[in-house]
């Protein structure tokens, strides 16, 4: 099957002392990680072993990124999912754009001295992550933090900071778009 899609990409940006005032809350957040498969078997993922807040705080303002996949009905007919899985066919959609994602944001890392970035979902890096098997990242240089993880609440920054609204599966259908939202934390110049 060939499906037909088109990817937009929205910016928005705020200090991150606003950012963690008005979208972050890691507790919360994090609760709702305790009930993902991902939990504690990726180490992007929580539980961190490092203090949140204060790695947030380390950096000065984040620049939020959401990529709109707007996927063509005509091209997905017959298509659904089950048990809320996204279909193999869409999933490669997804990888496609989260590829092309991770490639600008590498690039906007080295453009930003001090930068790093916070990804949409888990870290894909390895097939299986070791800290399934008790060990260190194995790549600690290319992981990166989900956005998710250290408590940003992705819905609220989609809809106040990129004016978008994500959508969420209903009846095992595959919304009329997906959503990937993840951020660069930058350090101010000359400090």
């Amino acid at each position: 099957m060939n499906i037909k899609y088109t990817a937009s990409v929205i910016t928005g940006r705020c200090s991150m002392q606003e950012f963690i005032k008005d979208y972050v809350n890691v507790e919360y957040f994090q609760g709702f990680c305790t009930a993902c498969c991902y939990y504690g078997k990726n180490w992007s993922c929580t539980p961190h072993d490092f203090d949140v807040l204060g790695f947030l705080k380390s950096y000065d303002d984040i620049r939020l990124i959401g990529v709109k996949i707007k996927i063509d009905r005509r091209t997905t007919r017959g298509l659904k999912c089950k048990d809320f899985q996204v279909p193999p066919e869409v999933t490669a959609i997804v990888d496609i754009e989260k590829a092309k994602l991770t490639k600008t944001l590498l690039k906007e890392e080295r453009a930003n001295p001090g930068s790093t970035y916070l990804f949409a979902g888990q870290c894909e890096i390895c097939p299986v992550c070791a800290r399934v098997d008790g060990l260190p990242c194995r790549h600690p240089e290319k992981m990166r933090y989900s956005l998710e993880s250290v408590g940003g609440d992705v819905t609220k920054i989609a809809k106040e900071i990129l004016g978008l609204d994500i959508l969420w599966m209903k009846d095992n259908k595959i919304p009329e778009y997906l959503t990937l939202i993840c951020a660069l934390l930058l350090k101010n110049q000359g400090e």
